[in-house]
């Protein structure tokens, strides 16, 4: 490589080193018209592009590379890398196993190879890799993340919750970690446990969108269509013997029924936010406002349909059962 182009690739990845990959753009560019047959550059702009977000531009930069130097197994984990994004999970999964095939002792590789095996399905395989990672970097927590999600897959919730604290005993600061702790530990049915670690992971990283609907569907469980189709029956019943006698009361017990359900459990609700965190009633209540909005919009669907049903029902008996 020429003393352009290196000096061109050494301000790039500083750059990239503080999140300016647009910035290092130009210069990698740069790097590679003046050193165009060393894939260096181009495997360093391919991942400028997946930083960015242009998957096919980086699918294309990481092609021309593997072409340049194939024996290099930078080049095919970053074919790898922008395939999965472009959700080509077979071609991924085959640029994976070259490049594992290239370094079998690269511990990026084989996380990735398992990463590809997990996202098809293939979960025995995945686990094998898994294995290999933590054998490769005992002291990498990434090895105990994937045989965690492998273990969330099956429903293994204490496997899972093993591997995800472990992961953690080793990185306290992976959000990735703390979030799927939290779905090992719902799974298994400690729902305040899941919640807090939900809002530890929300702590970590508040922008996370999984760790925020899963923080608000573990405080909102209550919000479930069972706790009002359960007296369903019940209520059609009781609605259809006061029809008979009068239309008015009985279009009126319905409405009134069905507003004491939803008051009823917009209660529980509140009841439920004050046993929480005082972090997590802050960011419940302040940062994502429009969830509940959303959850109640959810209910009040909910209740309609039931109210609809109940009173298409109610009138083809009344009808029905007439002379």
């Amino acid at each position: 490589m020429s003393e352009s182009a290196t000096a061109y690739l050494e301000q790039a990845q500083s750059l990239m080193a503080v999140g300016r990959s647009a910035e290092a753009v130009p210069l990698l560019a740069r790097a590679i018209a003046d050193s165009p047959q060393d894939e260096l550059p181009r495997c360093q702009l391919a991942l400028a592009y997946l930083n960015l977000g242009r998957s096919r531009e980086a699918l294309t930069m990481a092609e021309s590379a593997a072409a340049l130097e194939p024996q290099n197994e930078w080049p095919h984990r970053l074919r790898s890398l922008a395939l999965i994004r472009l959700k080509k999970r077979k071609a991924a999964l085959d640029a994976a196993r070259e490049a594992a095939r290239l370094d079998p002792d690269n511990l990026m590789s084989r996380l990735l190879l398992g990463q590809s095996l997990y996202e098809i399905g293939r979960l025995d395989e995945a686990q094998q890799q898994a294995e290999a990672v933590r054998r490769l970097a005992p002291a990498s927590p990434a090895g105990y993340e994937l045989l965690g999600s492998i273990a969330l897959r099956r429903h293994r919730w204490q496997a899972a919750e093993q591997s995800f604290r472990q992961a953690l005993a080793l990185d306290p600061l992976s959000s990735t970690a703390m979030h799927n702790l939290g779905l090992a530990m719902r799974g298994r049915g400690r729902r305040k446990d899941a919640v807090e670690t939900f809002e530890a992971a929300a702590k970590l990283d508040p922008n996370e969108s999984a760790t925020q609907r899963n923080l608000f569907g573990s405080i909102n469980h209550f919000f479930r269509a069972r706790w009002v189709v359960l007296p369903a029956g019940a209520l059609l019943f009781i609605d259809y013997q006061l029809l008979r006698v009068n239309a008015i009361v009985a279009m009126a017990f319905l409405v009134l029924t069905i507003a004491s359900i939803f008051a009823l459990e917009f209660s529980v609700a509140h009841q439920r936010l004050k046993t929480l965190s005082q972090t997590t009633q802050q960011f419940y209540k302040l940062q994502r406002p429009r969830e509940r909005r959303r959850l109640v919009r959810q209910y009040w669907l909910v209740l309609a349909g039931i109210a609809i049903v109940a009173t298409a029902l109610t009138l083809i008996g009344y009808f029905a059962s007439k002379p």
